[in-house]
């Protein structure tokens, strides 16, 4: 195990955690609603989102804190279990906290009330690992693999909020400087070193400043009486450079344009430029006067920043998608727990599953034991389907996901509709075998299914463990009847 003050006093890590803005700052309801959900899904007294540092421990987020820490929302590491969690940088499971080699001399067991511990670190595509999500219970409790799996996707909510929040600074201070250096270029427009070009009216050129050496490789010697167009200019873009002179010698008011520069290797610059013109003592044209900037790499910035933009909002909207989603799942999660019927689970099914996956058609089959067949228990976004035979399913038979797409060389069940152009097949089982199948079929959308497969498995799971628990209920029913 790597040695724990070493982890935690890293001065990278410590450094992107102070970066992001995060510790002893005021709660955000993106983490209070993670917590909150935490909490609810895993129907746990406390949740908590700690920033660890290599003093202390800040808890950015937390639901069920006693006072003080509830106020004070920071405790030393002496009450601190998630910095094993740290050293670790892997999940740290503890049933009973009281009786664990790790943790039963910590302060936040004798004083806090911490029994049962769940840890997941959240660490960023860099490798840093920032702190932990936890998950605490006041009494013994034995963590199982699905609900540390969820703790698991809650800390991959938790990170994207702040890879968003880093990015969110990165391009603050991106703009920040090119703010700066846009302001500077401003400053040494009029200055020897920018760009800076005079020739006569004829376009042949008279002075070539450094600056314009350094830019084009050309020495002043070699290009003083050559002409400016056919020497630097791109061929296409001749005439709008002429059309700027001629512009320029009928209004005498500076302009500003834009054009490319080529420089002796071959290289286009793209030149801002600043043009005015110089009269002799009876007003007439006497010079043209060129000042540029190279903005070549404002505009690639530019650009990058754009697609930076772009990329921000699409993560924001699939964050926000992941939230309904999970919103959905755990309300369906609640009236399923509460169904009385297996008709009620399946009322409850069709409705919720409509809403969670609108861009698919899909069925809940449950088996007759009696008839050795499958009947349709829900189906939505669809009508009239029929039941079938076990065979007629790959998933059954496999007896385990079976997923098929259109032109693939994967069987095809024999219950998916011949206008679907791919289906994804779950088979739910119990403790006596197979209990239903959730089978979703694609017909057109733009969402492929494998894009929602992991969704689909999470539901496929609530539903084993709530058509077993009926199917249970009806069975010690007839028995007691009987």
């Amino acid at each position: 195990m790597t040695d724990a003050p070493n982890v935690l006093a890293n001065a990278a890590r410590l450094l992107a955690l102070q970066r992001l803005e995060l510790l002893h700052t005021p709660p955000e309801e993106a983490f209070d609603r993670i917590t909150r959900m935490v909490a609810k899904i895993l129907h746990i007294p406390i949740s908590v989102i700690s920033l660890v540092t290599d003093s202390e421990q800040f808890f950015k987020s937390a639901v069920g804190l006693q006072e003080p820490w509830a106020t004070t929302r920071t405790t030393p590491l002496s009450h601190s279990l998630c910095q094993h969690t740290m050293t670790r940088a892997t999940s740290l499971v503890i049933s009973d906290a009281r009786h664990h080699p790790l943790a039963k001399d910590n302060l936040a067991v004798s004083e806090m009330g911490v029994v049962a511990y769940a840890g997941v670190p959240l660490q960023t595509r860099d490798g840093d690992v920032l702190g932990v999500l936890c998950a605490v219970d006041v009494q013994p409790r034995l963590w199982s693999a699905e609900e540390l799996s969820i703790l698991y996707d809650f800390a991959a909510m938790t990170m994207t909020e702040i890879e968003l929040r880093r990015e969110v600074i990165q391009r603050r201070e991106t703009e920040a400087a090119m703010r700066l250096e846009r302001d500077f270029t401003n400053s040494v427009l009029d200055t020897a070193d920018c760009l800076m070009v005079i020739s006569d009216m004829q376009g042949y050129i008279l002075r070539f400043n450094h600056a314009c050496e350094r830019l084009t490789g050309y020495t002043a010697k070699e290009i003083e009486g050559k002409p400016l167009g056919s020497l630097f200019l791109l061929p296409e873009e001749q005439a709008d450079v002429a059309a700027v002179f001629q512009q320029l010698v009928e209004t005498r008011q500076p302009s500003n344009h834009e054009n490319h520069w080529v420089g002796r290797n071959g290289t286009a610059y793209l030149i801002e430029w600043r043009n005015s013109i110089v009269l002799d003592q009876q007003g007439q044209p006497l010079y043209f006067i060129g000042s540029g900037v190279n903005v070549t790499e404002r505009r690639r910035d530019e650009q990058e920043i754009k697609r930076i933009n772009q990329q921000l909002t699409l993560r924001v909207a699939e964050l926000q998608q992941h939230t309904h989603e999970l919103r959905l799942v755990s309300e369906m999660r609640d009236m399923l727990q509460v169904c009385v019927t297996m008709d009620e689970a399946c009322t409850v099914v069709a409705g919720m599953l409509a809403q969670l996956l609108p861009d698919f058609q899909g069925v809940l089959a449950l088996f007759d034991h009696k008839h050795d067949c499958f009947t349709i228990g829900a189906q939505w976004h669809t009508t009239g389907r029929r039941g079938f035979e076990r065979n007629e399913c790959w998933a059954i038979r496999r007896g385990r996901l079976h997923a098929w797409e259109d032109g693939q060389a994967v069987l095809r069940c024999a219950h998916v509709h011949q206008d679907s152009t791919a289906a994804l097949c779950v088979p739910l089982h119990a403790h006596n075998g197979n209990i239903g199948l959730l089978s979703i079929e694609q017909h057109d959308g733009d969402t492929p299914i494998e894009n929602r497969q992991r969704l689909i498995e999470t539901v496929a799971g609530q539903l084993e463990l709530v058509l077993a628990n009926l199917q249970l209920q009806a069975t010690l029913q007839a028995r007691m009847l009987g």
